[in-house]
């Protein structure tokens, strides 16, 4: 989008409005679509509402086995990494390593602020595995994993990390500046726990 457009915060804008729209759109139409089909009786994951006979529902089936075997190495790749960084960013927070860090070199276990062991990395990449491949070998309800996860991380993503960023860009201010926007982003914090709580407890027990 940069090299396009460069800093045309109009034009970011712009963009920025018709892809949210557009989305928005397309999934109200998928679910609407799913809805009118099914009514109540649809299972947690839409393709196990069709028929095992029918066609069309087969082919999907196996584009999303494609999609969810092929995005496995992209998503481990970019979570291992989050990770490495995380720990990274406890251990060198005294020294402050990270502010000299290149981002766009953080893809390689070898180019981390910190080395990390070929055996580590492989530890890391089983237990990681491990915690997402046994889970879903052991639930049986996809519709729990999709709600729990709609109502505790959409509740985290628009209201708890946000807040949290902005009280802990706001933690070393002077006194008495900023008064009302730590108590608006506390107040939204709250609000975002108190939901995400509700939200994940709510799932489990209409599961």
């Amino acid at each position: 989008f940069l090299e396009s457009v460069g800093n045309n915060l109009k034009q970011y804008q712009k963009m920025t409005i018709a892809g949210f729209c557009s989305v928005g759109v397309i999934n109200i139409v998928i679910l609407a679509a799913g809805f009118l089909t099914f009514g109540g009786n649809c299972a947690g994951v839409i393709l196990n509402s069709y028929a095992p006979t029918d066609a069309l529902a087969s082919v999907s089936r196996f584009l999303m086995l494609l999609s969810v075997v092929g995005s496995y190495p992209f998503c481990l790749s970019g979570a291992k990494t989050s990770l490495y960084n995380l720990w990274s960013t406890f251990r060198s927070s005294k020294e402050k390593d990270l502010d000299e860090t290149d981002e766009s070199s953080v893809d390689a276990v070898s180019e981390l602020p910190f080395q990390v062991s070929p055996r580590a990395n492989h530890l890391v990449t089983i237990g990681m595995l491990a915690a997402i491949t046994i889970p879903s070998l052991i639930l049986k309800n996809a519709g729990l994993v999709v709600s729990f996860n709609g109502a505790t991380m959409g509740s985290a993503i628009t209201y708890i990390f946000p807040s949290m960023l902005v009280l802990a860009k706001l933690k070393n201010s002077p006194k008495g500046k900023f008064n009302m926007t730590r108590l608006i982003n506390r107040l939204v914090l709250a609000f975002g726990w108190t939901a995400a709580i509700a939200g994940g407890t709510c799932s489990i027990l209409s599961a």
